[in-house]
């Protein structure tokens, strides 16, 4: 009986002038985590989707302009058609490591998307003015 009283005396002599450890906190469950992933995963794969129509929305605009049956055989047509692919092929390979689950990025890519296509009408309407003006003389 004497030991046990000395054992609880001296287990309240150590634990008095330590602090307590915090009561386990858990972890996220295991459930919201796949289903934040699997929510990702399909916004990733939608706006993947929305890229890819992208460029062949803009392949199709740069077809449609430089239309070799719509402009004069000396027009140069082929050059103007690949430096517009180039200049889309550049910037979509610029993004392929990006995560387009995330709203800030996305938007972004939205936003030089609608740049790219704006460019290709300047370009279009500067080398048509340009060609336009050099015939005049």
């Amino acid at each position: 009986m004497k030991i046990r009283i000395l054992l609880q005396l001296l287990f309240l002599v150590t634990t008095a002038g330590y602090s307590q450890f915090n009561p386990y906190v858990s972890q996220i469950p295991v459930n919201a985590m796949r289903d934040v992933g699997i929510y990702k995963q399909r916004l990733y794969n939608e706006r993947s989707n929305w890229i890819q129509q992208q460029i062949y929305r803009l392949t199709d605009l740069n077809n449609s302009l430089f239309n070799e049956d719509k402009l004069p055989a000396d027009f140069g047509t082929l050059n103007h058609k690949i430096k517009l692919r180039n200049v889309m092929i550049e910037y979509v390979n610029g993004i392929r490591a990006y995560d387009y689950s995330e709203n800030y990025i996305f938007s972004s890519i939205q936003d030089n998307f609608n740049k790219i296509e704006k460019y290709y009408y300047d370009y279009y309407n500067q080398v048509v003015e340009n060609y336009n003006n050099r015939n005049k003389r």
